[in-house]
C-alpha cells in the first residue's frame, strides 16, 4: 500500500512536472527551429561579445584583460564551461538555458501559491510563464537574461521560505541567487536593502534572528565581490561589475532621448562598438588615457548635466519611460521579437501570451490587493516591482531589461482572476463589476499605441550572418548569398536616408557584391557609405581595393544575375504598366514589413497617378503612423491634399511635421 503522505507528494509533483514539460517543450521547438540559422551560428551584438570572451576563457585567459564594459559578467564563464563540455556546441548552451527557463516557470507556480493560496491560480501562473512569448524567445538567446529571470524568481521564493521556515540556508541561497542576478542587471542592487529588511522582523512573536539578513548579504557578496576584487587588483580600477553605467545613463538622459536605446546624433557613440567609441570621445575630451571607471564618470556627468539644465524635459522623459515600462510592446535591444517571429520562427505563435494580457491583469490585481489587504508574498512582490522600476527609470527601457518583473506580474495577474472567481461564486456582482472596469482601464493604458521599431536594423544584421556563412563555406552560388543580398537590399530600400543602420547596410552590401564579383555594384555601395561617413572614413581603403579589382577584371557577373527583391520586381511591373500585379506585390511586402518605406511610397504613387487620392492617402497615412519622422511621406501626403484642392490642410500637416521633427535631416522630393 502506498502511504497517504507519498500520494500527497505525488499529487504535488504532478502540476510541477506538467508545467516543466510544457515549458521545456515549447522552448525546445523554438530552439530546434533557429539552431541552424546563421544568426544563431554567428552570434550578434552583445552575444558576440560574450562568445568572444568565452573563447578567451577557453584559451586560458581566465581573468578579463580589462574591466568588463557590459554587464552579464558571469555569462561568458557559464558559456565557456558548457562549450568545453559539449565540444563547442552553442546548441547545448541554449539547451541548458531553456532548462533554466523552464525552472523559472516552476518558481512562478510556487510564488503564486505563496500569494494567492489557490492551486488554480498557481497552475495558470506556471503555464502562463511556460507560454509567455518573450520568455520563450529570450530563454534560447545567447544572453544571460534567462539565468537572471530564474535567479530573481528563485531569490524571491527563497526569501519567503526563509521567513516562513526560519531556515538560515534559504536566506543564504536567496543572497546567492540575487547576487547572480545583480551580475547581469546591476540596477537590481537597489532592491537588495529592501530584501535584507524583509528578512528582519521586529515583531517579537516571530522571534526572528536578524542574522538571517547578514547571511543573505553574505551570499550576495560572495557572488559579486570576486568581480569587484578582480577589477580592483587585476585591472587596477574600482568598478563593482561592468563599466557601462555612465554611458547607459547618458543614452537615457540627453536632448534626443526617447526612453529607449537610441544613440544621440553627433555624440560620437557608435552602436557597432559602444565601448571603444565612448572611450574615444571621453579621452579626446580629457586629453589623456582614461580608465573604464573614468570613462563611465565622464558620460554620467554629461547625463547629469542634462538632468540639471532641463528639469521639465527630464520629468517628461521619466514619465515616458514609466509608460514604456508598462506598455504591451516589446522594445527590442538585441533581436526584434516581432521580426524573428514573423520572418524566421512562426513557431513562436505557440507562445501566444504576452504583456498585452498580463500587464492589465497584474496592475489591476495590485490595485485591488492593496485595497483589500496584502500578505507577505504580495508585499515582497510589490516592493520588488517598485524598486526595479525606480532603478531602471534613470536609464532606458528594453524587452530584456523588463523581463525580470514578468514572473511577479504573472502571479499578481492570476491572483486577481482567482479573487474574481470567488466574488462570482459569492455573487458579489458590484465588486466584480468594479474589478472588470479596473482591468478595462488598465488594458487601455497598457495597450496604448507606441512607435514601433522598424525591422531594417535586424534585417541587416541577420543578412550579414548569411553573408558570413556563405563566405565561410565558399559558396557564391548558394542560397545563403542569395538571402544575404535580398535581405540587405530589402533593408536599404525600406529605410530612410538618416537611419543609423544605413552605413553598415551599404558596407555589407558592398561586401556581398564584391564576393559575387559584381564590383561596379560594390563601388557604388562604398561611394554611398563614403558620402554618409565623410572624408577619411574606413570606406576609403575598401573603395580603393574594389576599384582596383574592377579596373583589372571588370564585373564577373551581370546585374541580371544579382538576386532581386519583391520591391524591385514590383517596380519593374509598374514600369511595364501592370499596376494590378505591382499593387499585389507591394501589399505582400507591407504584410511582411509594415515599415518598408519604398513599398509604402510607391504604392501610394500608383494610386496617386490613377487619381485614387483617398486610397493614396490611406496608404501614406498608415505608413506615416509607423514612420512618423518620414519627410518623404509627409511631403507626398501634402501633395495629395493639394491635388484635391485642400491647400490649407496640406500646410497644417507640414507645419505640425516640422514642429515635431526639427532634427530630421532627410532630404527628399515630393511626388
Amino acid at each position: 500500500m502506498i502511504s497517504e503522505d507519498k500520494k500527497n507528494k505525488f499529487r504535488e509533483l504532478v502540476p510541477l512536472g506538467a508545467i516543466f514539460l510544457a515549458a521545456f517543450a515549447v522552448r525546445l521547438i523554438y530552439l530546434l527551429k533557429v539552431k541552424d540559422l546563421p544568426f544563431y551560428i554567428f552570434p550578434l551584438g552583445d552575444s558576440a561579445v560574450y562568445y568572444q570572451r568565452a573563447q578567451e576563457i577557453l584559451s586560458g585567459k581566465i581573468l578579463s584583460p580589462e574591466v568588463p564594459f557590459l554587464g552579464s559578467v558571469f555569462y561568458p564563464y557559464f558559456m565557456s564551461a558548457i562549450l568545453l563540455l559539449s565540444r563547442h556546441s552553442l546548441f547545448w548552451v541554449s539547451l541548458i538555458q531553456i532548462i533554466i527557463g523552464s525552472l523559472t516557470c516552476l518558481f512562478t507556480y510556487q510564488l503564486s501559491l505563496k500569494l494567492s493560496k489557490s492551486r488554480i491560480a498557481a497552475l495558470l501562473s506556471g503555464f502562463t510563464a511556460a507560454f509567455y512569448g518573450p520568455l520563450v524567445f529570450l530563454d534560447a538567446d545567447l544572453l544571460m537574461i534567462s539565468i537572471t529571470v530564474m535567479a530573481v524568481a528563485g531569490g524571491l521564493l527563497l526569501l519567503l521560505k526563509a521567513r516562513e521556515d526560519k531556515k538560515a540556508r534559504w536566506a543564504l541561497a536567496a543572497g546567492l541567487l540575487l547576487g547572480l542576478a545583480c551580475l547581469d542587471r546591476a540596477n537590481l542592487m537597489l532592491f537588495i536593502p529592501v530584501a535584507a529588511a524583509c528578512l528582519y522582523s521586529r515583531r517579537s512573536e516571530e522571534k526572528f534572528n536578524p542574522a538571517f539578513a547578514a547571511l543573505f548579504l553574505t551570499g550576495l557578496l560572495a557572488v559579486i565581490l570576486p568581480v569587484t576584487i578582480s577589477n580592483s587588483l587585476h585591472n587596477r580600477d574600482l568598478v563593482l561589475t561592468g563599466s557601462n553605467l555612465g554611458v547607459n545613463f547618458y543614452i537615457g538622459n540627453n536632448q534626443e532621448a526617447r526612453g529607449v536605446f537610441l544613440l544621440p546624433e553627433g555624440s560620437g557613440l557608435e552602436n557597432s562598438d559602444l565601448y571603444q567609441s565612448s572611450k574615444a570621445v571621453a579621452e579626446k575630451e580629457a586629453g589623456r588615457e582614461l580608465k573604464p571607471s573614468q570613462v563611465s564618470r565622464y558620460w554620467l556627468g554629461r547625463g547629469l548635466q542634462f538632468v540639471k539644465s532641463h528639469p521639465l524635459e527630464e520629468a517628461r522623459l521619466i514619465l515616458r519611460k514609466g509608460g514604456l515600462f508598462f506598455n504591451a510592446y516589446e522594445i527590442p535591444n538585441h533581436l526584434n521579437f516581432y521580426f524573428i517571429k514573423r520572418e524566421y520562427a512562426p513557431v513562436l505563435n505557440i507562445a501566444f501570451l504576452g504583456f498585452w494580457l498580463i500587464g492589465p491583469l497584474a496592475l489591476a490585481g495590485i490595485f485591488w490587493l492593496i485595497r483589500g489587504g496584502i500578505n507577505r508574498a504580495g508585499m515582497l512582490g510589490l516592493l520588488f516591482l517598485a524598486a526595479y522600476l525606480i532603478s531602471l527609470l534613470p536609464f532606458f527601457i528594453t524587452d530584456r531589461y523588463r523581463l525580470p518583473i514578468v514572473p511577479v506580474m504573472i502571479i499578481f495577474a492570476w491572483d486577481l482572476v482567482a479573487r474574481m472567481a470567488s466574488h462570482l461564486r459569492l455573487r458579489h456582482y458590484s465588486v466584480l463589476a468594479a474589478q472588470l472596469l479596473t482591468i478595462g482601464l488598465m488594458a487601455l493604458l497598457v495597450n496604448l499605441p507606441v512607435q514601433e521599431f522598424p525591422y531594417s536594423s535586424d534585417r541587416i544584421e541577420v543578412s550579414r550572418t548569411y553573408l558570413e556563412r556563405a563566405m565561410a563555406q565558399k559558396d557564391p552560388g548558394g542560397s545563403d548569398i542569395r538571402r544575404a543580398v535580398e535581405g540587405l537590399k530589402w533593408a536599404l530600400e525600406s529605410s530612410q536616408p538618416f537611419d543609423p543602420w544605413m552605413a553598415p547596410g551599404h558596407f555589407h552590401m558592398a561586401r556581398a557584391y564584391a564576393y559575387l564579383g559584381y564590383y561596379s555594384g560594390a563601388v557604388g555601395e562604398l561611394e554611398k557609405l563614403k558620402r554618409l561617413k565623410g572624408e577619411n572614413s574606413p570606406a576609403d581603403e575598401a573603395l580603393r581595393l574594389v576599384r582596383e579589382e574592377y579596373e583589372r577584371t571588370g564585373d564577373l557577373v551581370t546585374v541580371g544575375e544579382i538576386p532581386q527583391t519583391p520591391f524591385e520586381r514590383a517596380r519593374e511591373l509598374t514600369s511595364a504598366g501592370d499596376y494590378l500585379a505591382a499593387i499585389s506585390i507591394y501589399r505582400e511586402i507591407l504584410e511582411r514589413d509594415p515599415f518598408h518605406l519604398g513599398a509604402i511610397n510607391h504604392l501610394g504613387l500608383i494610386f496617386y497617378d490613377q487619381g485614387q487620392y483617398h486610397l493614396a492617402l490611406g496608404v501614406l497615412d498608415r505608413g506615416l503612423e509607423n514612420l512618423p519622422d518620414s519627410e518623404l511621406l509627409t511631403k507626398n501626403i501634402c501633395q495629395v491634399y493639394r491635388r484635391m484642392g485642400r491647400e490649407q490642410t496640406a500646410q497644417d500637416i507640414w507645419k505640425r511635421f516640422r514642429e515635431r521633427n526639427q532634427n530630421t535631416n532627410e532630404k527628399s522630393s515630393a511626388i
